[in-house]
């Protein structure tokens, strides 16, 4: 079971792992600086791009440009899948709490 490490200043709003004991196993935090640093100011947003009309490489190259334009320093990754003839890209990414890209 993880639980958010609230309690702890030193993990930054982290998580830890807990064993059926109750007894701490394993700590994760933060990667990202601004919110390992306790500066709370970025959330993780997404931007989904998805058609049963169009073809892949149009759909990817349209989730590509998005992604350019944020910049690599905000891209957290790129996921995509189909389901019955939908396809659906989407783009993973920091943004920050007043940003207002839409998370559609």
């Amino acid at each position: 079971m993880w639980r958010r490490s609230d309690n702890d200043p030193a993990a930054s709003g982290g998580f830890e792992e807990y064993s059926s004991a109750g007894l701490p196993t394993q700590r994760l935090t933060p990667l990202n600086p601004a919110v390992q640093g306790g500066d709370e100011t970025l959330r993780v947003a997404f931007k989904v791009f998805r058609s049963t009309f169009k073809r892949w490489p149009e759909l990817l190259t349209e989730a590509a440009t998005f992604a350019t334009h944020i910049g690599r320093e905000r891209l957290i990754s790129i996921s995509h899948s189909a389901d019955s003839g939908d396809g659906v890209v989407t783009v993973w990414f920091w943004a920050d709490w007043t940003d207002d890209t839409p998370s559609k």
